[in-house]
C-alpha cells in the first residue's frame, strides 16, 4: 500500500480516506479516519491496505443501490464504528485569497524568498486574483484555468507599467483592442507562479489536484538562440568606446571587461566588496559569494574565478588598492542596492551604452558576455566542468558534480587565458 492514506500524528499512524461525493449525504462528513494504533511504519501500511479494501467495499455497496437508508447506516457502522471512528467534520472550503496570503506569509516567514522574488510573486498572483475571482480554492478545475490562461495571453505587455492600463479593470482591459500582448515567456511565468501556489495548497489539503499543470506552452527559440554571444568585432567597439568612459565611473570601465574575461553574472561583478579580490600564493581571484547583502542565482554560483591577466594588466587591482586606501568597503561606491541588487542602475546604463556604441541586435546584451565566454572556450577545448566552474553553472556530471573535488584556481586561470581575443593585448 502506499502512503497517500497514511498520516502520522505524534508518531502514531493514521488511516484517512475521503468520501466520494457522490455518497456525502450518507455520511454527513467528507473524510473518515481511524486510528491504526502503532508506530511501526510496515505494520501502519498493513493494516491500511485492509482499511482500503473496506471502505472501497463499503462505498461499492452502497452506490449498488440494493440497500436501503436503514441498511446503509448499518452498514457503515459495521465497517467504521462510530465509536471507534473519528468522522471529520468538513471546514469552510479555502478561498483563493485566503490561500495566496498563507502561502506568501510562509515563504516570507522562512526566508525562502528575496524581496524581488515576493514582488513578482504577489504581483502574478495578485493577477491571478483579479482573473479568477475569490472562489474556493477546491472548485477552480481545468476549465477555468483554461479560461484563465486564454485571457492572460491577451493581456497587454507591461501591464502593470503601462500609464494606459495600470488603473483599469481586467474586464476592462479585455475589452480594448490590444495590439501588442504579453509575451509566452512571460505569459509561461505567470502560470508557473499559480502552479507552484497549487501545489503548496495541495500540501495544505485545501486542493486535491493541480488544474494549472501542463499548461505552459513550450518555447520553440532554442536556449543558446535567445541570447547571443558578442563577436570580435562587437569587442572591438567596446574596447574602443570604454574608453570613452573610464573617467565617468570606474565600474563603467572595469564590470564589462571583468565580465568578458571572466563570465561572471552582471549581479555578481556589482555587488563585489573590496575583501572579495583576494590572493591564493600568485593567483589573484574573485571569491564570488553570498556573504553579507550579496545574493547568488544558485549554489553552484558560489565559486572562485581567477583574474585573467589583462585585468590584471588594465589597473584593477589598482583600483582595489585606491578602495582599501579610501577605506571604502565596496568595490564600486556609487552602486546602491535595489530590488533587483546592485546592478539596477548599471543594467539600464549599460543597455544605452551598448545600443548606442556596439550593437542594435536585441539579442546581445551584458549577458552576452557570459555566451562570449563559454563559447571561446568550448571551441579551444576547455573541458566542460572546467567551464560550468567558471561560469556557477551546476555540474550535470555525478562523478565530479557530487563527489569530485572543484577545479585549483591554477587549472581555472589556465582555461581562462584561453579568451586571448586580442592577442596584441588591448589599448584602451
Amino acid at each position: 500500500m502506499s502512503l497517500s492514506h497514511l498520516r502520522c500524528l505524534n508518531g502514531y499512524f493514521y488511516f484517512r480516506i475521503r468520501v466520494p461525493s457522490d455518497l456525502l449525504h450518507h455520511f454527513g462528513y467528507p473524510e473518515i479516519q481511524k486510528s491504526l494504533k502503532t508506530t511501526n511504519v510496515s505494520l501502519a501500511k498493513s493494516r491500511g491496505k485492509v482499511l482500503a479494501s473496506s471502505a472501497e467495499y463499503l462505498f461499492g455497496q452502497i452506490r449498488s443501490g440494493l440497500l436501503d437508508d436503514h441498511q446503509v447506516v448499518q452498514l457503515i457502522e459495521k465497517v467504521f464504528p462510530i465509536r471507534k471512528t473519528r468522522l471529520v467534520k468538513a471546514e469552510r472550503p479555502k478561498l483563493l485569497q485566503e490561500g495566496i496570503e498563507a502561502y506568501v506569509k510562509e515563504h516570507v516567514v522562512l526566508g525562502k524568498w528575496t524581496e524581488k522574488t515576493k514582488q513578482e510573486v504577489e504581483s502574478a498572483l495578485s493577477l491571478a486574483l483579479e482573473i479568477l475571482g475569490n472562489r474556493p480554492l477546491n472548485t477552480i478545475d481545468r476549465g477555468v484555468m483554461v479560461e484563465y490562461l486564454s485571457k492572460l495571453q491577451r493581456l497587454p505587455a507591461n501591464l502593470k507599467k503601462s500609464g494606459e492600463y495600470r488603473d483599469l479593470s481586467i474586464a476592462t482591459v479585455l475589452e480594448k483592442d490590444i495590439h501588442r500582448t504579453m509575451g509566452q515567456r512571460t505569459v509561461n511565468k505567470y502560470v508557473g507562479r499559480v502552479s507552484s501556489l497549487f501545489i503548496w495548497c495541495i500540501r495544505q489539503e485545501y486542493m486535491q489536484w493541480n488544474p494549472a499543470q501542463g499548461l505552459t506552452t513550450p518555447i520553440e527559440a532554442k536556449a543558446e538562440e535567445e541570447r547571443k554571444a558578442y563577436t570580435k568585432d562587437d569587442l572591438k567597439k567596446l574596447i574602443h568606446s570604454l574608453g570613452k568612459v573610464k573617467k565617468e565611473a570606474p565600474e563603467r570601465y572595469f564590470v564589462p571587461l571583468i565580465s568578458m574575461y571572466s563570465g561572471a553574472r552582471l549581479s555578481e561583478i556589482c555587488q563585489l566588496y573590496v575583501n572579495d579580490i583576494k590572493q591564493l600564493e600568485d593567483i589573484w581571484y574573485f571569491d564570488i559569494n553570498d556573504d553579507a547583502d550579496k545574493r547568488l542565482k544558485n549554489r553552484a554560483s558560489r565559486r572562485v574565478v581567477p583574474l585573467h591577466p589583462e585585468l590584471v594588466r588594465l589597473g584593477l587591482l589598482d583600483h582595489v588598492e585606491e578602495m582599501k586606501a579610501a577605506g571604502i568597503p565596496r568595490l564600486w561606491m556609487t552602486l546602491g542596492s535595489k530590488r533587483d541588487g546592485y546592478g539596477h542602475d548599471f543594467s539600464k546604463w549599460y543597455q544605452r551604452f551598448n545600443r548606442k556604441h556596439i550593437t542594435k541586435d536585441p539579442k546581445k546584451v551584458f549577458h552576452s558576455f557570459r555566451h562570449t565566454v563559454a563559447d571561446t572556450l568550448k571551441q579551444k577545448g576547455v573541458p566542460e566542468g572546467v567551464i560550468a566552474e567558471i561560469l556557477g553553472h551546476a555540474n550535470g556530471s555525478i562523478t565530479t558534480g557530487r563527489y569530485g573535488k572543484r577545479f585549483r584556481p591554477g587549472v581555472l586561470l589556465e582555461a581562462l587565458k584561453h579568451l586571448d581575443y586580442f592577442k596584441e593585448g588591448i589599448s584602451v
